[in-house]
């Protein structure tokens, strides 16, 4: 199989996740026929296959799922249906790194376009910053869009390639992209169409998952990359072959800082609800008022009976860092 960013053939499996599993992780909670509807959309959306791999590339680092296939509106939809739960958080680490790069900016009321804007949370700030007044988003979901445009900031629910037709080449002297290319499917398109909208020195900032932080969790039971929902995890390696690739230099890649709070946190939540997944009739506590007293409860027997985890958490959680890293690029 081919890596989709490098093209290099030497790739190597690191795991497999069944449609099922897939399934069951994001309507676990969802009544048996909701889960087996989504089962049917996801097999789908991977040619009837029954499961995908999850793939390392030896080249450029780039760890992607196999068939390489992002989750339609409707896959989204129906995996969230309350879009307002779907968790658009007002704040995030890299958006501090997205403001100090406005800041530096030498001219007056920058043209900024972020895709994958959420309720508009970041635009929000610029606005009220009074960094600039000409701020455009691109949203999926019909509640991120209301919201943005609620605020007072343009926003359309158009996919970026859709965009890119209705605008004129070198428009944005930013963009950003929080968040959002690890679900989806065209990379390299997206790379060349951003590089057409960027004016010259213009910047393109991208937030992802830390992929240390990713391979962390997957050792310990804990992954939460699953397809279709994330398929692509990115290192300094393949961005580096991105913006060698289309036109950019790489500035910078910063990691986000270690909590371990939130560490412990995210992989004990995470091993629970691997345990349920896995133990079907675990299954009907979540549809329990109380699910969440046998969450904790759960939660502590396992950091009792595997204290080798939690080790590993305290000795090798610094290095690793947070679950965020974001990449800065400058238009050639």
């Amino acid at each position: 199989m081919f890596c989709p960013i490098c093209l290099a053939k030497s790739t190597k499996t690191l795991t497999a996740i069944s449609s099922q599993r897939s399934a069951i992780y994001f309507s676990a909670r969802h009544p048996s026929y909701r889960q087996k509807k989504l089962q049917i959309l996801i097999s789908k959306l991977w040619s009837l296959r029954k499961s995908c791999k999850i793939v390392e590339c030896s080249n450029c680092g780039f760890i992607f799922s196999e068939p390489f296939v992002g989750g339609t509106k409707e896959f989204y939809d129906f995996a969230f249906p309350n879009q307002m739960a779907f968790g658009y958080p007002d704040w995030k680490w890299e958006f501090d790194i997205g403001i100090k790069r406005l800041k530096k900016y030498s001219k007056s009321n920058p043209k900024i376009l972020e895709i994958g804007c959420g309720k508009g949370a970041f635009l929000k700030r610029i606005s009220k910053l009074k960094i600039s007044k000409n701020l455009v988003g691109l949203e999926y979901s019909d509640y991120g869009v209301k919201e943005t445009k609620k605020i007072g900031i343009d926003c359309f629910a158009k996919d970026i390639r859709e965009f890119a037709l209705d605008q004129q080449d070198e428009t944005f002297d930013f963009i950003f992209i929080y968040q959002v290319l690890e679900h989806l499917d065209y990379p390299n398109k997206l790379f060349d169409i951003v590089n057409n909208l960027l004016k010259k020195c213009g910047e393109l900032v991208i937030g992802v998952p830390n992929q240390k932080k990713s391979l962390f969790n997957f050792r310990n039971n804990a992954y939460r990359d699953i397809p279709p929902y994330h398929i692509g995890c990115y290192v300094k390696k393949t961005f580096e072959y991105l913006a060698k690739q289309h036109g950019f230099c790489l500035e910078m890649v910063e990691i986000e800082p270690y909590d371990f709070r939130e560490t412990i946190s995210l992989l004990y939540s995470q091993r629970y609800h691997q345990f349920i997944h896995k133990n079907y009739k675990s299954r009907i506590f979540l549809k329990m008022d109380n699910y969440k007293i046998f969450r904790k409860l759960l939660m502590i027997c396992d950091l009792l009976f595997n204290p080798l985890v939690f080790f590993e958490v305290i000795f090798q959680g610094p290095s690793i860092g947070g679950g965020s890293q974001v990449a800065v690029f400058r238009k050639l």
